[in-house]
Parts: C-alpha cells; sequence; structure tokens
C-alpha cells in the first residue's frame, strides 16, 4: 500500500489557530485512489498526525510500503509501534 499524507489549512472559523484538515489517500492495484482518513488537526502537529495514523491501523490498515508527505511525516511512520 501507497499513501499520500498531507494536511490542508482551513481559514474560516473564529479564533487564531491553525486549523487543518488531515487527509490520508492510497492507490489501488488497478490505479484508482481512494480516501482513507480526513481528519482534523492542530497545524500537522506529530500528536495530529498520530491520532490519525493510529486510527487507520485500528480500523485495520496493514503498514504502508512508503509514505509521501511533504513535511516529516516518514519520520513519524516510523516511529509508530508496529509501523
Amino acid at each position: 500500500m501507497y499513501l499520500w499524507a498531507d494536511g490542508v489549512y482551513i481559514k474560516a472559523g473564529l479564533g487564531k489557530e491553525k486549523a487543518v484538515i488531515l487527509v490520508v489517500i492510497t492507490a489501488l492495484s488497478d490505479g484508482s485512489k481512494v480516501v482513507l482518513s480526513v481528519n482534523s488537526g492542530y497545524r500537522e502537529s506529530v500528536q495530529s498526525w498520530s491520532e490519525a495514523l493510529r486510527d487507520l491501523k485500528e480500523r485495520g490498515m496493514n503498514p504502508p510500503r512508503l509514505v509521501m508527505a511533504d513535511g516529516d511525516l516518514g519520520c513519524l511512520v516510523q516511529r509508530l509501534p508496529g509501523s
């Protein structure tokens, strides 16, 4: 399984906090793409990504072969137990 992970920042709302939507997408063997997860978080923090990835694991996702992200998510995935 190959994953793409990215955070989409939301400017709506009253607070000054950096709200983000964390999105994880996978590619299937036929080339189609499927959205696996859409979670809210604070910035793209380690805690927010950890919660999103642990949720996927709890739902039965096997460890991915490759994770593509524009940040330091690759290091985070290696640190998660069982990933």
